[in-house]
């Protein structure tokens, strides 16, 4: 329809609007379709000035723009932008909610994270999928294991089970 009108107003500065609003249209239609650009299992390593815990992984899922994953704390959730812009929240274990936001492209992404008393940066790295295990063909039980820095609590969730994690530097392993 907006071509239509462009071959009619040709050379107006009418046209010009309607070429400018059809380019957003086609950009839209684009992103549009690609729902699953950012789709799967994410890393986040977060570098901060919090005490006493200064570095944290956090491993989450995207699906249909949804971010989704599990702390010992309770749940990860928030949402990724076409654009690969993101912001998601994270339970502390003091009651308080960290927020997450940032950009993620193709493989990878970089941003912010912000608790009431302290601040960070994060980087993110798209896991792999899952290699299958023999006999196991729907990838239950498997867990992506990615050794932490010392000082730094690990998460990783696993099928039949909530979360496990590791304090790498004391003996104290929970699952």
């Amino acid at each position: 329809m907006l071509e239509d009108f462009i071959l009619r107003v040709k050379e107006t500065f009418y046209a010009d609007l309607a070429r400018a609003r059809l380019e957003v249209l086609r950009k839209q239609r684009v992103a549009a379709a690609t729902p699953g650009l950012f789709e799967g299992s994410w890393f986040a390593n977060a570098v901060s000035n919090c005490q006493p815990l200064a570095n944290w992984q956090n491993r989450f899922t995207i699906t249909a723009s949804k971010i989704l994953g599990q702390v010992h704390n309770g749940k990860i959730s928030g949402r990724v932008a076409a654009d690969g812009s993101f912001q998601y929240t994270v339970p502390a274990s003091n009651g308080t909610f960290g927020i997450y936001t940032g950009k993620l492209q193709d493989d990878t992404g970089t941003g912010t994270v912000k608790y009431p008393n302290c601040t960070g940066s994060i980087k993110l790295n798209r896991l792999p999928p899952e290699e299958t295990t023999a006999g196991d063909s729907k990838n239950q039980g498997v867990a992506v294991v990615m050794p932490p820095p010392a000082g730094s609590w690990a998460v990783c969730p696993r099928a039949n089970s909530t979360v496990c994690g590791t304090w790498i530097g004391q003996a104290k392993t929970a699952d």
